[in-house]
């Protein structure tokens, strides 16, 4: 077993959680029937099971979670060196391992004898997170596999586990997940996160171990509570279920029965969301290899086009100058496929696959697919650009109709802006079309597209320039042992002193 408290550190930036949909059919069941639902009212506080046909939907029975949540959350069983132990911090008797069972197997270690132990930094900021009220918040992520409800409650830190059927909706067990969001390393969980931080390139580690010690450096032993969660659950095959805490970039895996709930698996993903552009951890092909792979074989058509990127750093800048929005309002797309958990973190161009076993929650494959959606990004731009001057001359062919033709100019336009100025100078077109209202705001556009063009291209050369600048300097002060780099391999990785 690998535990690791960190100073509460999320080695990778924090994201929002996916909402679960609450209206619910039975996940990780091959070929069952879908005609019940399972509603969840979260502001409510109560579940519904419905029986859904083409002639009816018919209410089957109904359960108030949240008077259970309240109930547990109230009811005191000991108060231990002035800290509360409420029913829902000790979590269920069915749950194996407890909570306070989890945490015992923190090392007891000290480094020295002003620094607490993991296990003493754990129950400390347990105590400080069950010290104070947490409120429920109306936030509800939930599972449903036709035999078990899985509600996740983030403001709580908990979890509820339901048997569900046609006659009643029962609690099977509640467990506390605060102590699994201490965890930097892993519990039962291969490759562990120091072999894929091993496989990161040395500025990758060189970053992650500078922000683990800038961190430890500014809580400076000081006590922290159990850090604020938000999280996505979904259902595999053999009733188990999945957790994925992007507030803290860990996931869990247990396994659900009418006798116990088992823990399987607790993993922190801060190492694999550390993969830099285009590389990847059992994942063909390598992102890297194919963009220049493809900057090689399109350089005549690149170059023709402007696309000329001097480094990887512009190509990285290029990628960002030209999304669009959020690609998800999360940052998280997720699914999963009864066996394995998909999760995509859209803004970091990350995909990671786990296994969804009753056995271990395994790591199958993680890839940045920066590089990937960069070749497309620009291929798509090499067509427009080369498609420009056909529609150019689409419009010059068929200026006896003024209207088809401003149209066609103003798509190649947004295609090519650059053709603006050959527009300009081109006087029969200039001459058929100079009496059209539309005649003047096309070149005002057209300007004005180009401007935005050329401002695009000044902010990927800044961009791209701060990001090496960045590297730089990352790379410079790892390698200066004064400065905040230089903590060692295994911090980061994660044994840390960890069983």
């Amino acid at each position: 077993m690998n535990y690791v408290i960190p100073a509460l550190l999320c080695l990778a930036s924090a994201l929002p959680a996916l909402d679960t949909p609450l209206i619910l059919t039975p996940e990780g069941t091959p070929n069952l029937s879908i005609d019940q639902l399972l509603e969840i009212s979260p502001n409510i506080g109560v579940m519904s099971y419905y029986q859904a046909t083409l002639q009816n939907l018919q209410l089957q029975v109904g359960h108030n979670f949240l008077a259970d949540l309240d109930f547990l959350d109230k009811r005191l069983v000991a108060i231990r060196n002035g800290a509360p132990y409420t029913t829902l911090r000790m979590g269920g008797p069915m749950v194996k391992p407890t909570a306070q069972e989890f945490l015992d197997q923190f090392s007891d270690d000290h480094k020295d004898a002003d620094t607490p132990s993991l296990r003493e930094s754990a129950t400390a900021a347990e105590n400080a997170f069950w010290s104070k009220p947490h409120d429920f918040d109306g936030i509800v992520r939930a599972a449903w596999n036709d035999e078990f409800a899985v509600l996740v409650i983030p403001s709580k830190h908990t979890v509820l586990i339901y048997s569900t059927s046609t006659q009643s909706i029962d609690m099977v067990a509640y467990l506390n997940y605060g102590p699994y969001l201490l965890v930097q390393s892993s519990f039962n969980s291969n490759p562990t996160p120091q072999v894929v931080f091993q496989k990161l390139p040395q500025l990758e580690q060189d970053k992650l171990l500078a922000a683990q010690k800038k961190k430890n450096d500014e809580d400076n032993g000081k006590t922290k509570e159990t850090p604020k969660s938000d999280a996505w659950v979904c259902a595999g095959q053999g009733d188990v279920f999945f957790v994925c805490d992007t507030a803290n970039n860990v996931v869990f895996s247990f396994v659900v029965s009418t006798r116990d709930v088992r823990l399987i698996s607790v993993r922190n993903m801060s190492c694999e969301l550390a993969l830099p552009s285009g590389a990847n951890f059992q994942s063909d092909p390598d992102g890297n290899d194919t963009l220049a792979a493809y900057l090689q074989k399109n350089q005549r058509s690149l170059t023709s086009a402007g696309l000329v990127f001097k480094n990887l750093y512009e190509v990285k800048a290029y990628l960002k100058a030209n999304s669009h929005g959020k690609s998800s309002a999360t940052g998280l797309q997720a699914n999963a496929l009864q066996d394995k958990a998909v999760l995509d973190f859209t803004d970091k161009h990350k995909m990671l696959t786990y296994s969804l076993s009753s056995s271990s929650l395994d790591l199958i494959a993680a890839r940045d697919y920066s590089m990937d959606e960069a070749v497309m990004v620009l291929d798509a731009a090499v067509n427009n650009k080369e498609g420009a001057p056909d529609i150019y001359a689409s419009a010059k062919a068929g200026l006896e109709d003024h209207t088809f033709a401003l149209n066609q100019l103003k798509f190649a336009l947004s295609l090519n802006p650059d053709l603006v100025i050959k527009l300009e100078k081109d006087s029969r077109i200039a001459s058929a079309l100079k009496g059209e209202a539309g005649w003047g705001p096309l070149l005002d556009q057209g300007h004005r597209d180009l401007d935005a063009q050329k401002a695009m291209w000044q902010a990927v050369q800044d961009d791209a320039k701060a990001m090496q600048e960045e590297d730089e300097k990352a790379l410079k002060d790892a390698q200066d042992p004064g400065k905040s780099g230089q903590t060692g391999g295994g911090d980061t990785g994660g044994d840390g002193g960890g069983k």
